[in-house]
């Protein structure tokens, strides 16, 4: 009886095995970086939307009433406040519990949305002696949204607004 050698020769080597391995390895390691790159960036990039946004809708309509109002009531001329108060105390803007509040006619609604808190609000009547009504505004605001290392984004929004 003839004894026959079992020789394999299909399959792999175990350094063929390791060095798949390794290159498996530094493939995934580069994909999860990535990936953690990817969400830092839309997590910057929602918070700055946001911020923007809601920056945006409170200068349009700080605008557009303090341009229509017949009159400046506080603050008065010369002096500084963190409400603004026209017409008579018909039109108020204040800053309430981190939300920039409206309240016009007796009804009061949030300029900002969740998404944002204001967590400083001035207003400053900067009008001369014979001079039309104007009001400086300066409002900081950040989003609530954490960034890396729990950061949060803040924006400094900061304007001056004649009556007409």
């Amino acid at each position: 009886m003839k004894k026959k050698s079992l020789k394999i020769t299909k399959g792999y080597s175990l350094i063929e095995i390791l060095i798949y391995s390794s290159i498996l390895s530094l493939f995934l390691v580069l994909l999860v970086q990535i990936f953690i790159s990817i969400k830092l960036a839309n997590a910057h990039s929602t918070a700055f939307v946001t911020l923007s946004k809601n920056l945006r809708q409170m200068a349009s309509d700080m605008t557009r009433t303090i341009r229509g109002a017949a009159g400046v009531t506080s603050p008065t001329a010369g002096n500084s406040t963190a409400t603004l108060s026209l017409n008579d105390g018909v039109i108020v803007y204040q800053l309430q519990d981190g939300f920039l509040k409206k309240t016009d006619s007796g009804q009061t609604w949030d300029l900002t949305t969740n998404e944002v808190t204001v967590t400083d609000l001035s207003f400053t009547n900067t009008t001369e002696a014979t001079q039309t009504a104007v009001i400086k505004i300066k409002v900081t605001a950040e989003s609530n949204y954490l960034l890396q290392g729990g950061r949060k984004l803040s924006e400094n929004w900061e304007t001056t607004i004649s009556l007409r």
